[in-house]
């Protein structure tokens, strides 16, 4: 190959990955993240971040807080609208319907096979993150790993080296199918996010928020009170 075919290949190379650079630094901004947190994800420099954004109309920043130096909370979240304000007195119970407004998705359901087994019908993520089982419309049960979420929910199936608390959910879903509709299972896997440049697991944050707005009553007394 001549020596200006090759000039000509890595140029277009170049702007090739030029461009895919450009279109995931603005991917990244839609999502929430402001300059810096892109530029260490990327590995780039923060000005080469900003002056992408600067060209493509975008701020660089989130908003007056980061403008000021103050530190911001930059994390991913569910393109949805705002919950409603939290009622006071009684916690309200926290619907399907509202679980897939805020980005979960119903991934499988428990049955019991043969024997009384249980067992799962559909295929969680393989990905860390929230777990909620649900019946006749609500969740009854709120769950987080940040390993696996099908690695975490086969331990309710299979009952191997299981622990007390476990042991526990796993007697409450075969008491539940017994008597009652079947139990859904919805998951969410959100990314996590950035805060003045430390990571943050938005999946930990979602859960204390959620047990500390909605009534879930498999989650019981103990757990609802870390988010208060």
């Amino acid at each position: 190959m001549r020596a200006g075919t090759v000039r000509r290949a890595r140029g277009r190379c170049g702007e090739g990955q030029s461009l895919n650079r450009t279109q995931r630094i603005i991917e990244l901004h839609h999502q929430g993240f402001e300059a810096a947190s892109i530029a260490h994800q990327l590995g780039i420099p923060p000005h080469v971040a900003e002056e992408v954004l600067r060209e493509a109309g975008l701020p660089a920043a989130a908003g007056a807080a980061a403008e000021a130096g103050e530190a911001a909370v930059v994390l991913a979240t569910a393109a949805v609208t705002a919950p409603p304000p939290r009622p006071r007195g009684q916690r309200p119970a926290l619907t399907t319907t509202a679980l897939a407004a805020g980005g979960f998705h119903r991934t499988g359901g428990w049955v019991v096979a043969s024997g009384g087994r249980l067992e799962i019908i559909g295929t969680p993520p393989a990905k860390p993150g929230l777990y909620a089982f649900a019946a006749g419309g609500r969740a009854l049960y709120l769950g987080l790993t940040l390993r696996r979420l099908d690695a975490r929910l086969n331990q309710y199936r299979s009952g191997e080296g299981e622990q007390a608390a476990t042991a526990r959910m796993r007697a409450r879903l075969l008491e539940a199918l017994s008597r009652g509709p079947p139990i859904e299972i919805h998951t969410v896997t959100p990314p996590d996010g950035v805060w003045s440049g430390w990571p943050v697991s938005t999946a930990s944050g979602l859960e204390v928020a959620l047990l500390k707005r909605y009534d879930l009553p498999w989650n019981g007394r103990a757990k609802a009170a870390k988010g208060r």
